[in-house]
This record gives C-alpha cells, structure tokens and sequence, in this order.
C-alpha cells in the first residue's frame, strides 16, 4: 500500500524534468512545453481507454490500437493548441479547460475508427460503452470547477478562505453522487472509480488550499470537515451493524457471533455445491460487492469445513431463506460501506503525501519558476508548506488507524487486509486513475497553460516577442 502513489509521483517528476522556456518568449521557442504537451496528453488519453475498457470489460483494445488512439487524440489536440495560440496568443488562456471538448471529439472518434468493426458486431458492448459517457462527463467537469474554486480561495482573505472552504465538501458531495448514480447497478467498482476521481481532487486541492491559506484557522476547519465526514461515515457502518445483529438475533445466531456466521453463509455459497435452493438462486459471492466481501473473507476469520456443515445445521433450523437473503443483502452494504470508507480515508493520507513530496521535488527543478506558488518560494517557505501539508496527512493518518481499530472490532477482520486486498487486485486501475488526476492536478497551475481567473490575460495585450 505505501507504493501506491509512488508511479505517479515518478510520472510527474519526470515530465517537470523537460526543460521549459519563459512563455514570453513565444510559442515557436516554447519547443519542451510542446514535447510536454504531447507527452502528457498521449498520458491522460491512455489513462482514460484503461477507464473505458475496465468499465466495459468485453471491449478489446489491443495494445497498438491503443498507442494509435494515444498517439492520433493527443496531436491533433495539440495541433489545436497551436492554431488556436497563433490565432489568439500564447499561452491560450485556459487550455486545459478550453482544449477538453476537442480532446474528447478527437478521443472518442478515434475510438470508434479502431473499435467499429467490434462495435457494430456487437451491439451490447457499444450500449455500455455509451453508459460509460455519463461517468466520462463527470470528470470533465472536475477539470474546470476544481480550478476555479482554487483560484477564487487564493484571491480571498483569510476570513474569506476560512468561509469558502466550506463549500469544498458540498462540491465533492455534488460529484460523488452524481458519479454514484450514472454507477447505480455497478457497485462492484463503484468505490474506486468514484473515489480515485472525486477524492483524489478533493485531497489534492485541500492540500493546495492549506498551501495558499494565510490562516491556521482555515486549515484546522479543512482538518475537522475530513474528521466530521469520517465519523459521519463510521455512523452509517454502526447503524448498518446494528441492523444485522437484528436480524441475526431474530434468526437464533449466538450473541457476537453475527458477522462470522453472515461471513460463513457467504463462504458456503462458494463452497457447498447443495446449498438451500432458495438461498443459491439469490446473489452470490460474485454479486455481492465482490471486492469487499471477497477481501473480508480473505481477512476475516476463516470458515472451516466443520463450521460450513454446523451453519448448515442453524440454517435449516432457524433460517427462513428470505432471512437468509436478507441478511446477506445488509452484509452487502456493510462491506460496500467500509470499502468504501477505507478507500476514502487511504486516499486523504496518501495525497497529502504525494503533494509534500512533489513540492519538494519541484523545488530543486529549474521549471519551478513557471508555477505562481513556488516560484518565489525559498527554504523556510518550502518547509511551512510540508509541514502544514504533512500535518493534515497525520491527523487523517490518526483518523485512519482509529477507523481500522473500530472496524477490526466491529467486523472481526482486519481492515488492513481488506484495504491492501481491494488495492492488490484493482492496482492496475487505482494507477491509472492515480497518475491521470496527480499529472492533471499538479500541472494545472502551470503558466504555460493560461489560468488566469483575473481574466486580463495581460499577456494578450502585449506585443509579440520576434520569432526566429
């Protein structure tokens, strides 16, 4: 689990280590921001097939159609880029935002050329890869909302910052549910695909706000909204909890003995061939948050033959099959619950971290002149930042190991293995979506790219530098 985030912080360092020239010296001499550009747009296009072909597992992209979809989006998107920088000026103002809608156009027709013969023949695939669009759309609108909420808290005051990030988790609501519904019958991935790309955000640009606030105050409000929000999360396990030892009890299972015995039921279903007929044609184990609950039974105590056959024993005496298929669904939401609860709290440790040591590593590279935040940042200023920055990280930190310890309590099972479980088998999606959010986020505030939310684009008005 500490590797995680550690491709993405090398993706990063790597791409900062291209050496950039000032942007008032025009977009012909700008030759590595170009090389960067479409190094970083092939990057986030790769990142999103990955996306796409996870969600709709029977799409086959090979490799090279892949590359050739990579290859094709990013240079006509660049190609736009520099049309539109001879045309308007250089840098475009707001390129990341403004170049989204013809990096889509150009993702998604060249898609469909490497895909359509798959497509046409099978229908089905196409009707879920244009399910995907919904999920695709959400994050887009990340791209532009997150960065204007950035900039509107670094122009305000330290009152002014401490009442705006308050709005920083009504954001992060709005999204989560929105993404929550487009996923509404795909629990199976719902917690990492909506929590590496909502919190993933969310974390980044909390750090980013305890680095531009002028206020200890507004970043001990940021801290107590994370601790807040786990607790509210912690509730919602108990108060599912406690509806499953009702049940349980109702059905004659020993006092503290419910969630191994929903557990074994689970078990059973794997591995008892001539399992109740009533409780075989309800979900099975592949069904049931299949992460979550595949983690705790490879976390949780383990279920014997003999423990099989002495369930088999309440079940026929005590069990009504719709108890039995009842108790199973909230044995679902729990596991759902703390998959993603986990997720939630593993992110906000680990983003934090991922930043203090991107700041760090930035501020020994040449290129850290072109961000506003680092520029004229010296030593004492670098370690006020990390520091501010890693104590968020420790006190989420604090807050994750609580959480562990109450759900090892609650639930019988390690929530470390359950959370290295989830993370082992769907490391290969965590990364993608790790190094497409972490690239974005930090290169966003680049100068290169025209964010200027004072909207005078002074550079604009300036006249052009000669070109040779």
């Amino acid at each position: 689990m500490a590797l995680t985030p550690i491709p993405s912080l090398i993706v990063v360092a790597l791409i900062d280590s291209i050496p950039l020239e000032p942007p008032e010296r025009g977009l012909r001499r700008n030759h590595g921001y170009w090389v960067r550009a479409q190094l970083t747009t092939m990057l986030y296009t790769h990142t999103v097939i990955d996306q796409v072909c996870y969600y709709v597992p029977r799409l086959r992209v090979p490799m090279c159609a892949r590359a050739a979809v990579a290859v094709s989006s990013a240079t006509l998107t660049i190609l736009t880029t520099y049309g539109l920088a001879l045309a308007i000026g250089f840098p475009v103002p707001f390129t990341l935002t403004l170049l989204g809608l013809p990096w889509a156009t150009f993702f998604t027709v060249s898609l469909w050329l490497v895909c359509r013969k798959f497509l046409h023949e099978n229908p089905a695939v196409l009707r879920e890869v244009l399910r995907y669009s919904p999920v695709f759309l959400c994050q887009l609108s990340m791209v532009s909302l997150y960065p204007a909420f950035l900039s509107a808290f670094s122009s305000l005051g330290p009152s002014g910052q401490t009442a705006l990030v308050l709005v920083l988790p009504l954001i992060k609501l709005t999204e989560k549910n929105l993404m929550s519904r487009v996923l509404s019958d795909r629990d199976d991935i719902k917690p990492e695909l909506v929590i590496f790309s909502v919190e993933v955000f969310s974390a980044l640009f909390a750090s980013l706000c305890m680095q531009s606030s002028s206020s200890n105050a507004t970043n001990f409000v940021i801290m107590g909204i994370d601790f807040l929000q786990a607790c509210i999360s912690m509730y919602d396990v108990n108060a599912h909890l406690k509806e499953i030892n009702v049940l349980a009890a109702k059905m004659g299972v020993p006092r503290g003995e419910e969630i191994r015995v929903a557990i074994a039921m689970l078990a059973a279903q794997g591995s008892t061939a001539d399992s109740d007929a009533s409780l075989a044609a309800g979900p099975k184990i592949n069904k049931i948050a299949p992460l979550a609950a595949q983690g705790l039974l490879a976390a949780g105590p383990k279920v014997s033959a003999n423990q099989i056959a002495s369930l088999e024993e309440i079940r026929s005496a005590t069990m009504l099959p719709e108890d039995q298929l009842e108790l199973c669904e909230k044995l679902r939401r729990v596991l759902f619950l703390t998959e993603f609860v986990l997720l939630v709290e593993f992110t906000e440790i680990m983003i934090p971290v991922v930043y203090a040591a991107y700041v760090c590593v930035l501020f020994y590279l040449p290129n850290r002149v072109y961000y506003p935040r680092l520029g004229s940042m010296d030593t004492d200023d670098l370690h006020r930042t990390v520091g501010s920055v890693l104590s968020y990280a420790g006190m989420e930190l604090v807050s994750f190991v609580v959480l562990c310890v109450v759900l090892q309590r609650k639930l019988r099972a390690s929530a470390m293995h359950q959370l290295a479980f989830v993370l082992e088998r769907q490391w290969a999606m965590v990364q993608s979506k790790m190094v497409l959010w972490i690239v974005f986020m930090l290169q966003s505030t680049l100068v290169h790219l025209g964010a200027d939310y004072t909207f005078q684009f002074k550079w604009l008005r300036s006249p052009p530098p000669p070109q040779t």
